[in-house]
C-alpha cells in the first residue's frame, strides 16, 4: 500500500465527521452553545476565586 493510499484511509473517519457535522448544522450549534454554557460557568468560579485572592471584593 503506498502512502497516500495509508493517509487517505488514516483521514476518511475524519472526512466523515466532518460531512455529517455539515449537514447537521443544528447539531453543531447545539454543541457549541453548551460549550460556551460550561465554559461561562468555569470562568464564573475561576472570576470569584481570583476576586477573594486579590481581596477585590
Amino acid at each position: 500500500m503506498n502512502c497516500a493510499k495509508k493517509i487517505i484511509d488514516t483521514l476518511a473517519p475524519n472526512r466523515e465527521k466532518r460531512a455529517y457535522y455539515e449537514s447537521h448544522m443544528d447539531k453543531v450549534k447545539d454543541i457549541l452553545a453548551d460549550g460556551e454554557q460550561r465554559a461561562k460557568a468555569i470562568a464564573k468560579q475561576t472570576m470569584a476565586e481570583v476576586h477573594e485572592a486579590m481581596k477585590l471584593g
